[in-house]
Parts: structure tokens; sequence; C-alpha cells
């Protein structure tokens, strides 16, 4: 019996030590595969960036000895020709963010800052409105994991170009209206622009000098981040790279000039954004020693501030640090990605392999980017073994009976939550070892019980999936940063038939009002030419409308300022609404009037037209979209 004991002893230090041993050699062999994978990275980035057009990259591979390539690809300026190299500077977009939660770590670290501290004591000259102020305030946490409730920048704001030397007291007058908590803060997530816009007003008044001046002195400059700006400096007008639309190639765009410039304006180049991705790699440490502690850097990719990281959710966002997976890797990115018109950035990194990259493009062509990244993230993962399968395990008994359609309830904007109650709908339904979600127009997920009350997913490795009880709507689960409510499959099918309706519907109405023209033209037109021609301009308005976006452009600086876009929207939708109220007391004109048993159906056929419409504006009228005036 001594004899068995000790040879199992012997054995599991044998296998405790030969695992210490196994680690470091898969880990080895991996960085071996990646330094092998750099020559055939590089030709794949220059040939994607070339068949797409992309006028320019800005890249960086960053590993676990540091920064193993940094360049720039194709040409910054067309006029006079300028190359792009590491020291070009791209628009960024919100991965300012990661600036901001990194300047804030810094005065929290000084006990100059408490995450939890509420807003009202930390900047009582702001303005905003919290019906629950008294019990939940918006607090500094709130601001930076997007759980204060509130929208984000109204497209007026966004389009608003700022004029120079705009403070953020006056960008924060702007619109202090779209600074309204929509539910409980702390409980719900949804990415908003202005928090990170109040957060820097904070970190100014906390430093007692100018945001800009505070960052350049507590993050730049010890960082060695010398190609960073906010605004269009002499640095900027040298080696800035010109953007692009991308359906307007070879035309750059002017310098955006924006209010909320803390939340995404910054310039910088793919060396600097390297730097800034080592220290979060290297847990808040530099060349000359620590900047942050290694706990400050944990706590920014960790969320805290809702009802789902109460419950054990680990993804969704953190202080301005967003989690991620890639495939069924199995592995957590963490992160953040910026978008604005005429460019995308992204800086994402995988804190147990001690890699990352930088991905920093001038112009806006998002299949591209995908593209592009999606071969930066194979090769963070090259020569790493695919994650084994979960093992199959029970649900855990909060989630038994979580079978039915669910809403999203966490919109960014309230202008778009209309058509987000259609695109986000989704079907959750138990499958073997956890549950799955299966999204109304197409695509699906899944998530794995692994022994607790969270669900993982397979592409994070996070738990990710959680049931909570919210103070408004009861009963939701929190998936990563969003929150969906159970709905009836009545509610579902009501807006199948609403918006389903309109793909057969509204062609045939046009194609109606065509026909009926013609015949109108050679006298033929009969009863129903009134109501017929009605119900086609009503849904041509409605097209109009919706269509706007897409085909003459969608962005924040179409419909923030009065452009067609935004023209077509608000004409469209208050034609649309005049012509479906004038189509019922049009049709109750032809009564007696048709004799033909033609006729008849043809009137039954527009009588179910003018009642699919009439709902259809009655949906769209209680969320206030009609009629309505993006720039204002």
């Amino acid at each position: 019996m001594a004899l068995w004991f000790a040879r199992l002893c012997l054995g599991l230090v044998a296998g405790f030590v030969g695992a210490l041993h196994a680690a470091p050699t898969l880990q080895a062999e991996a960085a071996a595969s990646r330094r092998a994978d750099l020559a055939a990275l590089q030709s794949d980035l220059e040939s994607i960036r070339r068949e797409a057009g992309v006028p320019a990259l800005g890249v960086a591979v960053v590993d676990e000895r540091g920064i193993a390539w940094v360049a720039g690809l194709g040409q910054a300026r067309q006029q006079p020709p300028q190359a792009a190299d590491a020291a070009t500077m791209f628009r960024v977009g919100s991965v300012s963010k990661l600036v901001l939660s990194v300047a804030v770590m810094k005065l929290v670290e000084q006990g100059r800052l408490d995450l939890n501290a509420p807003l009202r004591q930390l900047a009582p000259d702001l303005a905003f409105d919290n019906p629950w102020e008294a019990s939940h305030p918006v607090r500094l946490v709130h601001l930076l994991e997007h759980t204060t409730g509130w929208e984000d920048a109204h497209p007026s704001e966004v389009a608003f170009s700022a004029p120079e030397g705009m403070s953020l007291t006056e960008a924060l007058a702007l619109r202090p209206a779209t600074r309204k908590s929509r539910w409980v803060p702390g409980t719900r997530t949804a990415y908003s622009n202005l928090g990170a816009l109040a957060a820097a007003h904070v970190v100014a008044r906390v430093a007692g000098m100018p945001y800009e001046r505070f960052v350049q002195q507590a993050v730049f400059d010890p960082l060695g981040m010398v190609h960073s700006s906010f605004f269009e400096d002499e640095r900027v007008r040298r080696q800035g790279a010109e953007l692009q639309a991308a359906n307007r190639p070879g035309l750059p765009l002017p310098y955006a000039r924006m209010a909320d410039w803390p939340s995404g304006a910054l310039n910088s180049s793919a060396t600097d954004m390297a730097r800034l991705l080592q220290l979060l790699l290297r847990r808040g440490a530099t060349e000359q020693g620590a900047f942050l502690a290694p706990a400050s850097v944990q706590r920014m990719e960790t969320p805290v501030s809702n009802l789902g990281a109460a419950a054990g959710v680990r993804a969704g966002w953190g202080l301005g640090n967003e989690s991620s997976g890639f495939g069924t890797s199995g592995r957590a990115f963490h992160g953040h990605d910026g978008a604005l018109e005429g460019g995308i950035s992204r800086l994402v990194y995988e804190p147990a392999l001690g890699v990352g990259y930088v991905l920093l493009q001038s112009n806006d062509d998002f299949d591209a980017f995908f593209r592009l990244s999606r071969r930066l993230h194979q090769h963070l993962l090259k020569g790493l073994a695919t994650a084994p399968a979960l093992p199959e395990q029970a649900l855990p008994k909060v989630l038994q009976d979580v079978n039915g359609w669910y809403l999203h309830i966490t919109p960014r904007r309230e202008l778009t939550r209309f058509s987000e109650d259609l695109m986000e709908l989704s079907r959750f339904e138990p499958v073997p070892g956890g549950l799955r979600q299966r999204f109304l127009l197409g695509g699906e997920q899944r998530f794995l019980a692994q022994g607790g009350e969270t669900l993982v997913s397979p592409d994070s490795g996070l738990p990710t999936l959680a049931r909570v009880n919210d103070p408004l709507v009861g009963d939701s689960l929190q998936v990563g940063a969003n929150t969906f409510q159970p709905v009836s499959s009545l509610r579902v099918v009501g807006l199948l038939a609403l918006w389903g309706g309109g793909l057969v519907l509204l062609p045939l109405l046009v194609l109606s009002g065509v026909v009926m023209a013609v015949r109108r033209l050679r006298g033929r037109a009969g009863a129903l030419f009134g109501p017929t021609v009605a119900l086609a301009g009503a849904a041509t308005m409605l097209g109009a409308t919706l269509l706007a976006g897409p085909l003459l452009g969608g962005g924040d600086a179409d419909f923030g300022r009065w452009t067609w876009t935004s023209a077509s929207v608000w004409l469209g939708g208050l034609g649309f609404a005049v012509l479906t109220a004038l189509t019922p007391p049009l049709l109750w004109r032809t009564r007696g009037r048709i004799t033909t048993r033609a006729g008849r159906w043809g009137r039954l056929l527009l009588i179910v037209a003018s009642a699919w419409l009439l709902g259809l504006l009655a949906y769209l009228l209680s969320y206030g979209v009609v009629g309505l005036r993006t720039w204002v």
C-alpha cells in the first residue's frame, strides 16, 4: 500500500514538473512560428491593401520580445506624394479612450480620483439628468464602462465642426439633453462617447489643467509617444495621413474637428500606438520601470459596473477597454476599435500570450479592414493548437427554463431603436451543454455551461452570459455588454408582419402606382386611381426614408447636418405619414363605385395594403422617428 502511494505521489510530481516545462516549450514554439510568419504577414497585408485600394496603413506587431514589426504601407499623401512610414500619424478614433483610461488610472493610483465617486461631486458644473440620482448616482466608473444609461452622441453633435480652442465645458454645453439616463445607472451597458467626454472633463478638473496638457505630461511624454496629438497641429499637417471615404477614392477629406475630441480625435502613429500596446502587455511596466500597477491594467480590462458583471460575466466593457474573441480560439483579446469618416483603427492584445497588434487605416473600407485584421489575428495565434472543445456540462438550474424570444434593450441611440428591435431580435434555446442564440435575421452564437451560473463563450473563453434581474423590466439575459428582455411570440409575429410585409407590398404598391398612372394617361384609370396613387406615393416615401442612408451616404456626418440624406429622412417620413393617412378616406369614397369582380378584388387588396401601412405608421410614430430632423 505504501509503495503504491509513493509511486502515485512520484507520478503526480513528475506530471506537474512536466507541465511546467511543457508550457514554456509550447510558448517558445508559438513565438518561433510567429517570427517565421512575419515576412509572409507583411506581404499579405500589402497585397490586401493594394487589392482593396486602401491608400495607407500603419501597422505594428508586438510580442514577448517587444515591437516585432512596425511600419507604414502605401501613400500617406497624394499631392505631393508622401509614403507612409512608422511615424505617419493616423486618426485613431475611439482608440483614444484607452489613453483616457490610462490617464484616469494614473490619478487613481495617486489617490486623486476614486472610480466610485459620484459625477455630481466630481463635476458639479456638468449638466445631466438621472431620475435615479438619489439612490443610484452616476459615478466615474459608469462613464468609462458605458453604464450611465446615456445615449451615444446625437448626429448633430458628431457632425459639429468644433472651432479651434473650443473647451471641454463648451463641448459639453452643446446638447445636455442627450445626457439622460434611460435606465438605472450601473445596471445595463450601452456605448456612449459622451461618457468619455465627461470623464475627460473630470480629469481636467482634478488635474487642474487642460485635459490635453495633462495627457501630454502624464502619458505621452513618459511613454515616448512623440507623434501623438488631439488637434491639427504642425506635426499632423506635416506627417498626418490624408483620410478618404471608401466610396470617393482619391478625394482627401478635410480634417474633422470633433467637439468630443477626448473620446475619438487622437492622431497617432503606429510606433506610438505600439508603445501604448507594450504598456498594456507588460502589465503597466515600461523600459524605465513601473508606470501603472498590474492591478490597474487588469482593472481596465474587467467589467464591474453592470448586473452581468455582478453575476460573474467577464466579457464586455472594462474601463475604455473591450474584451473580444476570435473564431473559436477560446482566447480573450482586449483593446479598442475606432472609426470615423475616412479612417478605421484597432489596438488589440492577448495578455496571456503577451502579443498584440495595431492597425491604422486611412479610409473607411470596412471589408478591407476586417480582412487585414483577420490576418493579423491569425498571426498572433500562429503555432498554437486549436482550442480543445469544452466538455459538455449540464445547464445551471437558473438557466434551464430559458427558451424563447428576446428583445435587445440597450440600444446606443433611441433614434435607431426601431431598427435594432428587429435586427437584434433573438431566440435563445437550449442545446447540448449550453444555450444557443439565433438572430431573427440570420447568424447564431453558442454559450457553454462550465460549472457556474454563467455560460462561457467558446470564442473568448470568458464567462459571457448570465441571467439578471433588471430593476425596470425584471427577468433578463446579459450577453457580453448587451441585455435582452423576453418577449412574446405574438410580438415577434407582429414585427415580422410589419417588416416582412414590406418586402412584398412596397414594390407591388410602387408598381401599381406606375400602372395606374399609365392607365390614367389612356383614360382608363377608374375609381381606384386616387387610393392607388396615394398608396404608391406612401410606399415610395417610406422607401426614400429607409434607403436614404445606404443610397446617399449614411454616416453621422450626413445625418447630423442638412444634406440630401437628412432631408430625405425628414421629408420622406412626413410624406409617408400624410399619404398613408389619406388612403382610408380615399378608399371610403370608392364604396359602391366598383362594379367588376376584378375591381372589387383590387379594392380589397388596397384596403389590406392601407391597413398594413397604417400599422407601420403607428409603429414608427411610437418610436418618434417620423418626420425626424436629425440635424437639429
